[in-house]
């Protein structure tokens, strides 16, 4: 009878991770869609993401400022979204965690509400990270904004 050598079972478990890693890799690809900001005024407007063949239309609800709440909306017309999320970074500095996750409200349409910190220095510039998943893929939106 024969045994199953070491360098047997890390090849078998190699192989494993890289079939593994091929269809995980397929099935949740993350593309970072840049958002061109001169035609996208979020604070004011909102605008629509185009990603591929979907598209998005993000807006706001509410006035924005600081500790007050306010609502981030996501039309989806094709009704393809699973799961959403918004993370506030501060542009130059760590202003802990600040992820919102989305809820669907109504059909084609997804809801947050969204509180701002206040940074103690006076700085306004921050990153709206908006994360939207469907069945396919997940795709993440950059938006610079001054608050």
């Amino acid at each position: 009878m024969k045994y199953i050598t070491p360098v047997s079972v890390i090849a078998i478990i190699a192989l494993s991770a890289i079939v593994f890693g091929r269809f995980y890799l397929k099935n949740n690809i993350i593309e970072n869609t840049p958002v061109d900001y001169s035609e996208c005024r979020l604070l004011d407007a909102g605008c629509l993401i185009r990603i591929g063949k979907a598209s998005y239309a993000v807006s706001i609800e509410g006035e924005v400022k600081p500790l007050q709440p306010f609502f981030v909306l996501i039309g989806d017309k094709d009704n393809a979204i699973v799961k959403a999320e918004l993370n506030l970074k501060m542009k130059a500095m760590d202003m802990g965690q600040n992820k919102f996750n989305f809820k669907p409200t109504a059909q084609n349409s997804w809801r947050s509400t969204v509180i701002v910190p206040v940074c103690t220095t006076g700085k306004r510039e921050w990153l709206i990270e908006l994360t939207i998943s469907d069945q396919t893929m997940t795709r993440v939106t950059v938006f610079e904004v001054s608050i």
